[in-house]
């Protein structure tokens, strides 16, 4: 297994514990990449250091024995990455490249697969600017487009930019249908599971509807959008949709990227938000996904429900329970509330058909 160390610049805006929580994180997302962490170089900051993130004297420093990677919980600018990678000689990644390259590797399907080449273009596009050329790197000819003496930069971002219209009207397609078929539905109970990555949510999918969806315990096994038929009662029946997890910091080339993927939260008229009991930063997971779900969902009835109560022990679930009274409790993998939640989501359904 290839190994990494993570580093990070501690300034007074964060605190140690909300820091560590963060780190956790970042070592659960290079582990998804089979990235096994090897030790954590924390440096106290004022502010971050422009040209290297960090220090240069503490990046010289660092224990790099057998590692290949050094990553960073922040973005880094390009020239940031350039000089750690000089002063290291690491291979130099940051969070965003760590979550693009964890959904490329989960990526099946035609649109999934658009959605993350279409990220990634943006990233290195983005990469692209500002950087400088010298004359060595030029070239053209007479009646090539952009005259002589035009740089290869420029050739390079206008094929990257003529590859991402295409990508572009080939997601407008799938859209396209996309909607035509939310349309055709649009008498029909639609309820949308929504959660921080690896909240279970694929799990409660195939709990509530005897469905056969892959459910592992590693981040974003979901980048599609699966959806199944739920009997509620007698000959009513809802439509159940499994989305994409959301995550702290999601980069905005993905967010953009997958903005037809997460549009079927949009189309619901009920939103399950799924959150982790055993999650140790439950809090900020709840808030991540409530900033993300108000931006487009604020209308939409939402029911807060915690999963893996049976991983957690009675003292931490009675807390949670006090906080938040309205919640539902259960357990997916062992179907424990599951009965109860039904009733909650029947309730919903009755509230709808009668137009309320």
């Amino acid at each position: 297994m290839k190994q990494a160390i993570i580093v990070e610049a501690k300034t007074p805006d964060i605190d140690n514990i909300t820091l560590k929580l963060h780190l956790d994180e970042l070592e659960r997302l290079l582990n998804s990449l089979n990235i096994e962490v090897k030790n954590r170089f924390i440096q106290n900051r004022f502010k971050i250091h422009p040209a290297s993130y960090v220090g240069r004297g503490f990046l010289s420093k660092l224990e790099t024995e057998e590692v290949k990677y050094i990553a960073f919980d922040n973005k880094l600018s390009p020239s940031q990455k350039r000089n750690i990678a000089e002063i290291t000689g690491l291979e130099v990644i940051d969070r965003e490249d760590i979550i693009l390259q964890i959904f490329k590797n989960h990526a099946k399907t035609k649109e999934a697969k658009i959605q993350v080449e279409l990220a990634e273009l943006k990233t290195i596009l983005s990469g692209l600017k500002g950087r400088k050329t010298n004359l060595a790197q030029q070239v053209g000819a007479i009646g090539v487009k952009g005259g002589k003496g035009e740089k290869q930069i420029e050739l390079d971002r206008r094929k990257i930019q003529k590859r991402i219209a295409f990508l572009k009207r080939e997601l407008k397609k799938i859209e396209s249908r996309k909607e035509s078929l939310h349309k055709s539905r649009k008498n029909v109970f639609h309820i949308s599971i929504a959660g921080y990555t690896n909240a279970g949510k694929s799990t409660l999918l195939n709990s509530l509807t005897k469905a056969n969806v892959n459910a592992k315990d590693k981040l974003f096994m979901t980048l599609d959008t699966t959806t199944r038929k739920l009997h509620l009662f007698e000959n009513k029946y809802a439509i159940l949709s499994d989305t994409v997890g959301f995550i702290r910091k999601l980069p905005h080339h993905l967010v953009a990227s997958f903005k037809s993927t997460f549009a079927v939260i949009t189309y619901s008229n009920l939103i399950i938000q799924l959150v982790d009991i055993t999650s140790n930063n439950f809090e900020e997971e709840i808030e991540v996904v409530h900033r993300e779900l108000q931006k487009e969902c604020d209308n939409i009835p939402r029911l807060l429900v915690f999963n893996k109560i049976d991983l957690t022990n009675k003292l931490h679930l009675e807390r949670v329970k006090a906080l938040y009274p309205h919640a539902v409790f259960i357990s997916a993998k062992e179907k424990i509330g599951i009965d109860e939640l039904k009733k909650v989501i029947v309730y919903n359904y009755l509230k709808w058909e009668k137009g309320f």
